[in-house]
């Protein structure tokens, strides 16, 4: 059985999961913590998220590498770092021959970043991203209601903007 709710200090959604196929679980994530980008253009990329998806740039440990923590609320939900060979040490990897130096950065592919907004916000966001000239695709959940707003940031990551059903 799953109940599933908000945690809305943190801004995520929390699975409680009480039984997987049955069986109790001893160990299961409970929300969803953050997500570490590392773009071409820190910078622009902090842009981005404080001014097409509305966080908020905030405090941050004074870690030897570049970044910025952007906030929901109190929870700092996306991480942007420099991928610099410093950032590397810090996770514990050894640079290879196609991290930073070459472009490369980062471990893997980020296909999209949801974040859940409030219903009567829906039509002031889709709204404004009209007057900016903000490319946006827009879909709705079937049998959900749900409505959805997708856009990307500078580097090509998605973000789906979710707004519930009135």
């Amino acid at each position: 059985m799953w109940r599933m709710g908000y945690a809305l200090a943190w801004g995520v959604l929390v699975c409680e999961p009480d039984l997987l196929f049955g069986e109790p679980i001893a160990m299961m994530p409970q929300a969803l913590h953050h997500v570490t980008l590392r773009p071409h253009d820190i910078d622009a990329a902090r842009d981005f998220y404080q001014d097409v998806v509305k966080l908020k740039v905030g405090e941050r440990p004074p870690f030897d590498f570049p970044g910025y923590w952007l906030y929901i609320a109190d929870a700092p939900v996306i991480h942007l770092v420099d991928g610099s060979g410093t950032l590397d040490a810090y996770f514990g990897d050894a640079p290879s021959a196609g991290d930073s130096a070459s472009g490369e950065v980062g471990g893997g592919a980020v296909d999209h970043v949801a974040f859940h907004y409030a219903p009567e916000d829906f039509e002031p966001v889709r709204e404004s991203f009209e007057r900016a000239g903000t490319p946006y695709h827009h879909q709705v959940v079937p049998g959900l209601g749900l409505r959805q707003i997708f856009v990307k940031d500078p580097d090509g990551v998605r973000v789906e903007m979710n707004f519930p059903a009135e």
